[in-house]
C-alpha cells in the first residue's frame, strides 16, 4: 500500500492541476464560470472527503490543510483564483478548509464524522448547484444568496443516498448507526442549514452541522420522533411566516433551532422555547404608549439573526445534554435570560411609567436602550420566574424553590446586564436639532454613543453570555 506521504502527493498534485484547469478554462471561456467553480468544488473537496479513509495517520493532513489555507487565503484576497459570477471574491474556497480543519482535529479517531460530511459538501451541494442551474423555475432568497427548490431537493436526495451507501463505513469508523429514515433527516436537516448559508459560508457549516447530527449520542431519539419533528417545524414555519411572526429565514432558522434541542434534548425542552416564543409574540401585539422609540426590528417579523441572539446559546448548550444536570440549569438559564429581556423590553413600552436611562440617570424615552422602568423590571421578573418554574418541574418533577429562585434570579440579573450593556455599549443615534436620541440611524442623526457595530440584538447575545459564564462559575465550584 502506498504511503501516507505518498497518497498526499498525489491527492495534492491531482487537486493542483484542477485548479489551474478549471480556472484556465473560466477564463478562457472553455466553460461556464459557475461550472469551473463547481468542478473545482467536487474534485477539491472529494479529494477532502477521501484522503482520511486512505491515511493511516492524519498528522500530516492537518499541517497541509493549514498551510491550504493560508495559500487560499491569499489566492482569493489578492483575487487571484476566479471570482463569483456576481462579482464578488469567492470567500467560500477558503471556508471549507476551516471546517475540514476543524474535523481533523476533533475526531481523529472517527474518521467516518471527517469522511460522511465532507463528501456530502463535495457531493451534494455540487447536485444542488447543477440542478439549480439547470431546472430550477421558483426561487427563494433567506439569508443573501437566491436558492431554488429544484437545488434543494437535489441536495436531499442526493444527501440521503450518499448517507445510505456509507452507512456501513461510518458504523464502523465512530458515526452513529442510523437507517433509512435517519438518513433522511440528516439529508432535510442539512439541506436547511445549505440553504441558509449565503456567500459561501455553506462550505464552513454544510460539513459541521453534518458531523455534529452524524456524531453517536447514548439517548438517540427514535426516528418517528424525528419525522414527526420536522413534520411539526415545517407548520409552524408556514405559520409563523403567515402571520407576519417571523421572517422566512427566521422561521428556518426556528427550525433548525427546535430540531437541533429535540435531537439532542428531547422533547420537553422544547417547552421553554415555546413559552418565550408564545409569550414573545402575544406581548409584542400590545399597543405602545406614544413616545416609544424602540429599535428598529421592533413589531416587525422576528429574522434568523434575532432568533440566534435570543436562543442559539440555548440551542448550543443542548448539543451538550445528558452531560449532567447542570447542562440543563445553564439551559434554563440561557432562556430565562432572554425572556426576562424580551417582555421587560414588551411591558416597559405598554404600561406608562417612567424609564430612566442608566448611563445619565436621567428619564427617557421608554423603548430606548440601557432605559429601566418599574413595569418593565416586573415584566422581567415574571419571564424569568416562568421559565424558573418549567426548568424546576422539568428537572425534579415538583417546584423545588431553591432552583426556581436561582434561575429566575439569573434570568432578572442577565435583563439587567443587557441594560446595563444597552446603555454603555450598544450604539445609539442623537439628532443634532432635536436632541432626540434612538436606537436605529435616521437620515441627519448622528452618533451619540455606543460601538457602532454593536445593535440590540449584539447585546441581547453578550448578555446572555455573560450570565451563563458566571452561572457556569458558580455550578463549577459546586454551589
Amino acid at each position: 500500500m502506498p504511503s501516507d506521504q505518498l497518497l498526499l502527493a498525489i491527492l495534492g498534485a491531482a487537486v493542483l492541476l484542477l485548479a489551474l484547469a478549471t480556472e484556465y478554462s473560466a477564463r478562457q471561456r472553455l466553460l461556464p464560470q459557475w461550472l469551473a467553480r463547481k468542478l473545482l468544488h467536487l474534485g477539491a473537496i472529494g479529494a477532502c472527503a477521501a484522503a482520511p479513509a486512505l491515511l493511516e495517520r492524519l498528522d500530516s493532513l492537518i499541517w497541509l490543510t493549514a498551510a491550504a489555507e493560508l495559500l487560499l487565503i491569499y489566492l482569493v484576497g489578492t483575487n487571484r483564483l476566479f471570482a463569483e459570477e456576481e462579482g464578488r471574491r469567492s470567500w467560500g474556497i477558503a471556508l471549507f478548509p476551516v471546517a475540514y480543519l476543524l474535523l481533523l482535529l476533533a475526531f481523529p479517531d472517527r474518521r467516518g464524522l471527517i469522511v460522511a460530511p465532507m463528501a456530502m459538501l463535495a457531493l451534494c451541494d455540487a447536485a444542488a448547484a447543477v440542478s439549480g442551474k439547470l431546472l430550477a423555475r421558483h426561487f427563494f432568497v433567506l439569508t443573501g444568496d437566491r436558492k431554488s427548490w429544484a437545488g434543494s431537493l437535489a441536495f436531499v436526495l442526493s444527501a440521503a443516498g450518499l448517507l445510505a451507501w456509507l452507512a456501513p463505513y461510518l458504523e464502523a469508523h465512530g458515526a452513529a448507526s442510523i437507517g433509512p429514515a435517519g438518513w433522511l433527516w440528516i439529508a432535510v436537516m442539512v439541506a436547511a442549514v445549505e440553504a441558509m448559508g449565503s456567500r459561501g459560508f455553506d462550505n464552513l457549516w454544510v460539513p459541521l452541522a453534518a458531523a455534529w447530527l452524524l456524531y453517536p449520542r447514548d439517548q438517540a431519539q427514535p426516528d418517528w420522533v424525528l419525522i414527526a419533528g420536522m413534520a411539526a417545524a415545517c407548520l409552524f414555519g408556514l405559520w409563523t411566516v403567515r402571520r407576519r411572526s417571523l421572517t422566512p429565514d427566521g422561521a428556518v432558522m426556528t427550525g433548525l433551532l427546535g430540531l437541533g434541542v429535540l435531537h439532542n434534548a428531547g422533547a420537553a425542552w422544547l417547552i421553554p422555547l415555546i413559552v418565550f416564543f408564545a409569550g414573545s409574540v402575544l406581548l409584542g401585539r400590545l399597543p405602545r404608549t406614544s413616545g416609544t422609540r424602540s429599535d428598529r426590528k421592533h413589531g416587525q417579523a422576528r429574522d434568523y439573526i434575532q432568533v440566534l441572539c435570543n436562543g442559539g446559546l440555548y440551542g448550543l448548550l443542548a448539543a451538550g445534554a445528558g452531560a449532567g444536570q447542570q447542562i440543563y440549569i445553564l439551559m434554563s438559564i440561557s432562556i430565562a435570560v432572554s425572556t426576562a429581556d424580551t417582555w421587560a423590553s414588551e411591558l416597559g413600552m405598554y404600561v406608562r411609567g417612567a424609564t430612566l436611562d442608566l448611563r445619565r440617570m436621567r428619564r427617557t424615552a421608554p423603548g430606548i436602550s440601557g432605559g429601566i422602568s418599574a413595569a418593565g423590571s416586573l415584566g422581567g421578573l415574571m419571564g424569568a420566574a416562568v421559565i424558573a418554574c418549567l426548568a424546576s418541574l422539568m428537572l425534579h418533577g415538583t417546584l423545588k424553590a431553591d432552583l426556581a429562585a436561582a434561575v429566575a434570579a439569573a434570568g432578572f440579573g442577565g435583563m439587567l446586564a443587557d441594560s446595563l450593556l444597552g446603555a454603555w455599549v450598544q450604539v445609539r443615534y442623537r439628532d443634532p436639532q432635536s436632541g432626540e436620541e434612538a436606537d436605529t440611524e435616521a437620515p441627519g442623526y448622528v452618533q451619540a454613543g455606543g460601538i457602532r457595530w454593536i445593535s440590540n440584538d449584539g447585546v441581547n447575545v453578550l448578555a446572555n453570555a455573560l450570565t451563563l459564564l458566571a452561572a457556569w462559575g458558580v455550578l463549577g465550584l459546586g454551589c
